[in-house]
């Protein structure tokens, strides 16, 4: 598999000691797979590709670009907001680019039906005492295939997340955090139409939810 680094860019701006906006941007990475494909049971049909000098498939899969920008607003002693907005480039994730490395060497592109995707968050904390900070929020992301596109093998749908934690701080360097979190997909229906090799697959994931548990240990020198 061919390595790619993915470029990040990051701003934050100070308004006052008080108010903070943050943008983050990742850039798309392109993934490339390299395979040589064999066939069990049925060697025949193994001369037959070596036949044709099939040596290798590529596959390049792309990992999408995408924007995050933020804020954070401290109001009092004790109570702070946040929120965030994002886009990401689900669109891109559906080009696989396939070239098959033979004596007659083909090249294509599947496009997959995903849609790009939006993120929206808000957020709270509150400073139970000194040592001790209470973080809560909510947030959604619209789903990157429609209902008729949806797969079996990635049954990806919008969702809903609601999270609480809290952190205790030991000292000026130690803190400890503990955190839940809620991301309720809802239900997902499915319905495929696999070709006549494979059949069509159709049904649903009922009540679809996902938790999710964090301890975090955090030490600044």
């Amino acid at each position: 598999m061919g390595r790619a680094a993915r470029k990040a860019a990051r701003i934050l701006y100070e308004l006052d000691s008080k108010t903070r906006f943050g943008i983050n941007y990742l850039s798309q990475v392109n993934l490339d797979f390299t395979a040589r494909p064999r066939i069990t049971g049925s060697p025949l049909l193994n001369v037959a590709l070596a036949s044709r000098g099939l040596s290798n498939l590529d596959l390049t899969v792309h990992v999408p670009q995408s924007v995050m920008v933020s804020f954070y607003r401290q109001l009092n002693d004790r109570w702070g907001i946040m929120g965030d907005a994002g886009w990401q480039q689900w669109s891109q994730f559906g080009r696989v680019d396939v070239s098959v490395n033979s004596s007659d060497p083909r090249n294509l592109t599947t496009a997959l039906p995903y849609k790009d995707t939006w993120h929206f968050a808000l957020g709270a904390q509150y400073q139970l005492s000194k040592p001790w900070l209470l973080l809560f929020g909510a947030s959604y992301d619209s789903s990157a295939v429609k209902g008729a596109n949806m797969s079996v093998a990635l049954p990806m749908g919008e969702s809903y997340r609601f999270g609480v934690g809290t952190q205790y701080r030991w000292n000026n360097h130690l803190s400890f955090a503990f955190a839940y979190e809620l991301v309720w997909l809802g239900t997902l229906n499915v319905d495929q139409e696999r070709g006549p090799l494979s059949g069509r697959v159709a049904g649903e994931y009922n009540s679809a939810a996902i938790h999710a548990l964090q301890v975090a240990l955090r030490y600044q020198f």
